[in-house]
């Protein structure tokens, strides 16, 4: 699950700059958890994401909480009461990295228009759906949208050796890329994953 790359532009998250982020954008340091979901914004590009692990540490948090004063509750109330926080950490495991629009208001999807297909040509390391790979190592180095844009894959087919994805952003080098017999995908410590073929 992608749990550690922006969904806009693809570079690796830094929590402590995102939050330096978050307080320049906001003028204030400020958390919105709502049904699981804590925003960040991206330090890199500025844009806003659904930083799913930090909702689940929060319901840890609570469940502990909860179970600390359970006394309190009679059983009834304490079961009904203890579900909530154990839902949301049970859904928090199985989410990633989302892309949130401009007013904080709802998950974005990708753009249809950027979808892609393509075969696993070779396979290095372990190719795992819902993650971003960038297509050279060096992407972190770039600045935000200035070259090919990684690809994140939304379904993964082991058996086939086909996968569907999307492009993460408009660049000319996409079409470049697409065209190539085969290209590499880059895992966040700059080892190549799997070699791929567009269609």
């Amino acid at each position: 699950m992608n749990k550690t790359r922006c969904p806009w532009c693809g570079k690796l998250i830094d929590k402590e700059a995102d939050a330096e982020a978050y307080k320049k954008k906001h003028f204030y340091v400020r958390t919105r958890i709502s049904f699981g979901r804590h925003y960040g914004i991206c330090s890199h590009c500025g844009k806003i994401y659904n930083d799913v692990p930090k909702a689940a540490y929060v319901s840890i948090i609570v469940l502990l909480g909860i179970l600390g004063i359970s006394w309190i509750f009679p059983p009834i109330l304490y079961s009904v009461v203890i579900v909530v926080p154990l839902l949301i950490l049970i859904s928090s495991r199985s989410c990633y990295f989302k892309r949130i629009d401009d007013n904080d208001s709802g998950v974005l999807k990708y753009d249809e228009a950027f979808k892609i297909k393509g075969n696993i040509v070779k396979q290095y390391y372990d190719l795992r759906n819902l993650e971003i790979y960038p297509l050279f190592n060096a992407h972190d180095q770039k600045e935000p949208f200035s070259s090919v844009s990684p690809i994140f894959i939304s379904k993964l087919s082991k058996e086939s050796n086909e996968f569907e994805g999307y492009w993460l952003y408009e660049h000319c080098d996409n079409s470049y890329f697409a065209s190539l017999d085969s290209v590499h995908l880059y895992d966040d410590e700059g080892n190549v994953v799997a070699d791929i073929r567009l269609k």
